[in-house]
């Protein structure tokens, strides 16, 4: 309903409606899709550069992390170590961060460019290995790519340390 203020405010005019867009799940920290144990089917097309800063001191050829995508996992029933990676599951060159803290308070806690250092893990893929976890603690995951141009599809694996046997 448009109308004027008081009595004789009328005439043409233009209204102009601006959509906003809906966020797409996993493109920010705090739109994180939920992942779990084993292996996840991810997919960074069309995702576009997070406005998270990308962490610095990296191994194996961190990149720039861009079309990045992010995830949300929860550590299991103990105190544990955790294995994350892409390997042999990607189809672009792969940057992969790991971090507690939540969003706006990002705490990294390991980041891979290309695992292919690591047994298993082909060159351009990442992969964090034996990263301390705590029960019931949610973890950030950020998958993106080195460069400009890589993104796509490709699978998420995280491989927690069974906890002990009671």
């Amino acid at each position: 309903r448009v109308g004027g203020w008081g009595a004789g405010e009328e005439g043409p005019g233009t209204l102009t409606i601006t959509p906003v867009a809906c966020p797409t799940p996993g493109d920010e920290c705090v739109d994180a899709i939920a992942v779990g144990d084993g292996a996840n089917a991810i997919d960074t097309t069309g995702f576009t550069n997070s406005a998270d800063p990308n962490p610095t001191g990296c191994a194996n050829a961190y990149g720039q992390n861009l079309a990045d995508g992010w995830y949300s996992w929860t550590a299991g029933a103990c105190d544990t170590t955790v294995t994350v990676e892409t390997c042999d599951g990607a189809s672009f060159d792969t940057d992969l961060a790991m971090y507690d803290g939540g969003c706006g308070a990002l705490n990294l806690l390991a980041c891979d460019g290309d695992g292919g250092d690591a047994a298993g893990c082909q060159g351009f893929d990442s992969k964090l290995t034996d990263v301390p976890v705590t029960a019931g603690t949610t973890y950030l995951l950020r998958v993106g790519g080195w460069g400009a141009g890589e993104e796509g599809p490709g699978t998420l694996t995280i491989t927690p340390v069974a906890c002990p046997t009671p």
